[in-house]
């Protein structure tokens, strides 16, 4: 695992588990690119540990003694190589600090992480970081907000094609949006902990699965002046509306590149426009007064679009 590539367990999921990991080449790649690696796993009393350095086995060993009477879990410690890296070379820490912080707020357990930055051997800071809501999430990142925050989370069971196999998988979706007055809406997405920062098929079905809904709501509200008046396009909900997806399955979610920053399963469509469906309807069934505050504001954008619409076409008829 610390030295071949591809010698991952994530080809098939075979123990259900949501992951990021693809292809087992992310341990390898530190490991070899490391001066120092280190993996301690603690268990039953006894610390197992094997040691690399510049990619080579160094030592192998267990210990059995009080220290690891105390201790449950798995330490990886690892040094960037500054032959390989630059001299220069550093663990980005604020990259480090901003994605811990960014996926606290979907990991439904609670947790805390604890980063220690030093200088040397001194302790210069502490760092702590707790697990929030999906709701906190875009409280924490919109500025000027002019409708509630609503957030819909859903499950479903689907059946993956691997390797000429049948395979029973789970997907599990949050939505979490909001409208503001910020010239640029804020949108993000992530998938099994991991930040896609090009978004993906989970982002643009969560996107077109709200602003349909919200675009047939409103045009169900017209009365009938306004139905003569304005026509309800797709771009007067997008407008204002901030949004955040996250992704939990452990299906093979076929990240685009080794940097996984978009999702590109087609297999996922479907199940996601399921849970989508479904809970949007619930939640504004449930949540009738809110939905109303929606909108509002998708007819207001729609009114603004079409008065912008009138000066510019009165601009230009005067040239």
């Amino acid at each position: 695992v610390c030295t071949k590539l591809n010698s991952g367990s994530k080809f098939t999921r075979s123990d259900g588990v949501a992951t990021g990991g693809e292809n087992g080449v992310g341990m390898t790649a530190v490991n070899a690119l490391s001066s120092e690696f280190i993996l301690r796993s603690y268990r039953k009393g006894k610390e197992f540990s094997i040691t690399f350095q510049e990619g080579k086995e160094l030592e192998d060993r267990q210990i059995v003694g009080a220290k690891a009477d105390k201790l449950h879990g798995l330490s990886v410690t690892f040094t960037p190589s500054k032959f390989y890296l630059g001299k220069d070379t550093q663990i980005p820490i604020e990259d480090v600090i901003k994605w811990l912080t960014d996926i606290s707020y979907f990991i439904k357990e609670k947790i805390k992480f604890t980063i220690e930055i030093f200088d040397g051997f001194k302790l210069i800071d502490t760092i702590t970081i707790k697990s929030k809501s999906p709701e906190q999430f875009l409280k924490d990142k919109v500025d000027k907000p002019i409708s509630p925050i609503s957030h819909i989370s859903g499950s479903i069971a689907a059946i993956e094609e691997s390797q000429n196999q049948q395979i029973p998988r789970t997907i599990h979706l949050d939505l979490t949006f909001m409208y503001s007055d910020d010239i640029t809406p804020y949108v993000n997405s992530f998938c099994n902990n991991i930040n896609t920062i090009n978004g993906g098929l989970h982002l643009d079905t969560a996107k077109d699965c709200l602003c349909r809904v919200l675009q047939m709501e409103t045009k169900k509200a017209l009365n009938a002046t306004e139905q003569k008046k304005l026509d309800i396009l797709y771009v007067d909900v997008l407008q204002g509306l901030n949004y955040a997806v996250n992704l939990e399955t452990d299906m093979n979610v076929q990240f685009s590149a080794q940097v996984k920053s978009t999702l590109t399963n087609e297999q996922l469509i479907k199940p996601m426009r399921t849970i989508l469906n479904t809970e949007i309807a619930n939640y504004f069934n449930n949540n009738k007064s809110e939905l109303d505050r929606l909108i509002k504001i998708v007819k207001l954008n729609a009114k603004a679009r079409i008065e912008v619409n009138k000066v510019k076409t009165a601009i230009v008829n005067e040239k």
